[in-house]
Formats: structure tokens, C-alpha cells, sequence
């Protein structure tokens, strides 16, 4: 679905969006760049033929839009393309790249690192604080934002209620794949994730971890000299 050019008028509630170009997509739809053509402001527009996946992100953004790391919902709508209906959600368009394209242009040291993902467990922890497990953390669902100078998060689909069952999960990040637990929805569902982020930025070389065994990333932190303190 090429969408570059096109402009996108809601079914319900009649709003258009000129596409301005692709800013990521994953398992369940694309995010576009989007220009309203009324306020003439720039807006982040998920599209995807998933009923459930937008309604549930959407209603996940609208139960948390108190947390500041979460960007601001506009809207929900559906439009008709070929035949087909797909469903979009609009929310805040975030100046700035997400973690990964950050940590590439920028040197940062193990502890500048470490303070960064102490900040991302902290915004987390206000999620759980209300029942729920965010899930598919990853290097690519936190943005750096350039304009506000904060750190966000971004793709709220795979929240889940603490017990419920991870169905929004990505390899690396995942306990279950590392043999360290369940894909039952707990706190610790979550800290496995962001220790995965940690590691992840020391290594930086995503495709060597993902052959690793927990043993053997120990191992290789270890032998980088990594303070004790950090990986115990």
C-alpha cells in the first residue's frame, strides 16, 4: 500500500491528511507522516486493515494521555481504498528519531546509556503502577524528542493488564525466547526488555546478540570490563 502523496479523508469525521512520507511500520501497520490539511499542522498517522489492533491502541493512548511520555491522541477514523476499509489513529507527531538512529549518530558512554534506560524503566513503571505491562519494548518504540527534549515511547498496541497473555512481542526482547520466563504479563516481563535495550546499545550489533545464549552475553559484558555493578 503506497500511500506517499496520497491524501486520506476520515469516514466519520471528515478530516483530511496529505501523506508526507513512511516513518516505520511493524506487524500490524505503518505510520506515516501526515499534514492536516485544515490546521496546516503535522500530525503521525497509523493505518492498518486491523479493527482491533488501532481500537485497542487507540483506547490505550486515551487511558494514559496523563503520562507525558505518551504522545497526544487526536482521533480515530476508517476510509475506503481499493475496495478495501482501513483504520487509522492520528496523534502527535514526535521532531526527533527513536532510540536506535539516536545511539547511531551519538557516542554516548556505558553510564550515559545506563541513565537512559533508567529513564525509560521510570516511565514504565507509571504503567504499572496502574495494572499494566507495556510489552514489546524495543530500541525502535522509544523516541528521542528533539523539540520537547524528552525521552517518549510510542506503539501503546501491545499493552496488556498484568496476568493477561503477551500477544505483542519482539524476538530480542522477549523472555520467553531467551528461556527466562513466561509470556505471562508481569513486571518482570518488562525489565527483561529494558536490560535487552541496555544490552543491545553496549553490543551494538543486533544481528551477533540474537545468536547469543544469556550465558554467553554475560560472558562478553564481562570481558568488555563492564562494572560489575551493571550487569549483576
Amino acid at each position: 500500500m503506497k500511500l506517499h502523496g496520497n491524501i486520506i479523508t476520515g469516514k466519520w469525521n471528515g478530516n483530511k491528511y496529505k501523506v508526507i512520507g513512511l516513518l516505520g511500520k511493524g506487524g500490524t501497520g505503518r505510520v506515516y507522516k501526515v499534514l492536516d490539511m485544515k490546521s496546516d499542522s503535522y500530525y503521525a498517522l497509523k493505518v492498518s486493515e486491523d479493527i482491533q489492533s488501532i481500537t485497542k491502541e487507540s483506547n490505550m493512548l486515551n487511558k494514559f494521555k496523563h503520562i507525558g511520555a505518551i504522545p497526544k491522541y487526536i482521533e480515530l477514523d476508517d476510509y475506503k481504498e481499493g475496495g478495501k476499509t482501513y483504520y487509522f489513529i492520528v496523534i502527535e507527531y514526535i521532531k526527533g528519531e527513536n532510540l536506535r538512529e539516536y545511539i547511531a549518530k551519538n557516542d554516548l558512554s556505558v553510564r550515559e546509556l545506563v541513565a537512559v534506560v533508567i529513564i525509560i524503566g521510570e516511565m514504565i513503571s507509571k504503567l504499572h503502577e496502574k495494572g499494566f505491562v507495556f510489552s514489546d519494548l524495543k530500541l525502535e518504540n522509544v523516541m528521542m524528542d528533539r523539540e520537547n527534549g524528552k525521552i517518549r515511547v510510542i506503539d501503546l498496541g501491545g499493552i496488556v493488564p498484568i496476568g493477561a497473555s503477551i500477544k505483542e512481542f519482539t524476538p530480542l526482547y522477549d523472555r520467553a525466547k531467551w528461556n527466562m520466563g513466561s509470556r505471562r504479563a508481569d513486571t518482570k516481563y518488562d525489565l527483561f526488555a529494558i536490560s535487552m535495550m541496555l544490552v543491545n546499545l553496549i553490543f551494538e550489533n543486533e544481528s551477533t546478540l540474537s545468536n547469543m545464549s544469556i550465558q554467553d552475553i554475560m560472558y562478553e559484558l564481562k570481558r568488555k570490563k563492564i562494572d560489575k555493578g551493571l550487569i549483576e
